[in-house]
């Protein structure tokens, strides 16, 4: 996967949010992230929100997809709600390495036009 993002708002996510992008990145290695289409952008524009964490901090990414090229994602960090608290919570208590594959087959999103995949 190939990243490029403009400096001055890598900066200003570091600055605000105190995770850098190259840090940020690495949610994909995370095999607990969550990603599900943002239907609050424009129409037309398509976005994959991903969330997981990493590193004990919680990261929200959103990523633009269907470029012509396919290879662009536009990275941004955001500030997380309680759920994402209470994930991080889960992920310390749980020995994550013990659950079986299916354990979070039935979990959906309820929130109205989200399509989740855990």
């Amino acid at each position: 996967m190939q990243f490029d993002w403009d400096k001055n708002k890598a900066e200003r996510n570091l600055s605000k949010h105190e995770v850098s992008i190259e840090e940020a990145k690495t949610i994909f290695d995370d095999y607990l992230y969550v990603e599900f289409y943002d239907t609050d952008h424009l129409e037309g524009v398509d976005i994959m929100l991903v969330k997981g964490i990493k590193k004990g901090k919680i990261i929200e990414l959103l990523e633009e997809v269907d470029f012509p090229d396919n290879e662009e994602i536009l990275v941004e960090i955001r500030e997380v709600n309680d759920f994402w608290s209470a994930l991080q919570d889960f992920r310390q208590r749980v020995d994550l390495a013990s659950l079986d594959d299916d354990t979070f087959d039935n979990l959906r999103d309820k929130s109205t036009g989200r399509d989740v995949h855990l």
